[in-house]
């Protein structure tokens, strides 16, 4: 099966792989040190354990692109795992509501204020209500 190449990637997707390739060769990178530390691996040796030349390593701790399998490879053979999460960031534009159907956004609070003047005094309250107004 060929491999499906992403030639277009939403606008923020180049900085958010950036971001990614620069946190996974950090990790990389620490866990190297420390198991070099420990165990005296070098480069040449973590890349002879994955059955791989020194120069994966290389690319692996300058942030090159890599596949999962052999981060994980690479990981594995230095004793460590690491965690990926994702979090919400702000809608990309393809995603806002304008240019989607079906997408539900949070409702816009809606505020009503009341009024009561007396002859003594006046008292003012406004509500505050999250979801759509229904009369």
């Amino acid at each position: 099966m060929a491999r499906k190449r992403l030639d277009k990637m939403p606008a923020d997707g180049g900085r958010i792989y950036a971001k990614l390739a620069a946190d996974v060769s950090r990790e990389l990178f620490l866990a190297l040190q420390t198991e070099g530390r420990e165990r005296n691996l070098t480069k040449a040796e973590v890349a002879r354990l994955i059955g791989r030349n020194k120069a994966t390593i290389t690319r692996a701790l300058s942030g090159g692109n890599l596949e999962l399998r052999t981060i994980a490879a690479i990981l594995a053979a230095l004793g460590h795992e690491m965690e990926v999460k994702a979090h919400r960031i702000e809608a990309p534009h393809h995603l806002r509501k304008n240019h989607m159907k079906d997408v539900q956004s949070e409702p816009t609070p809606h505020e009503v204020t009341a009024r009561v003047v007396g002859a003594i005094k006046t008292t003012e309250a406004t509500l505050t209500h999250h979801s759509p107004l229904m009369f």
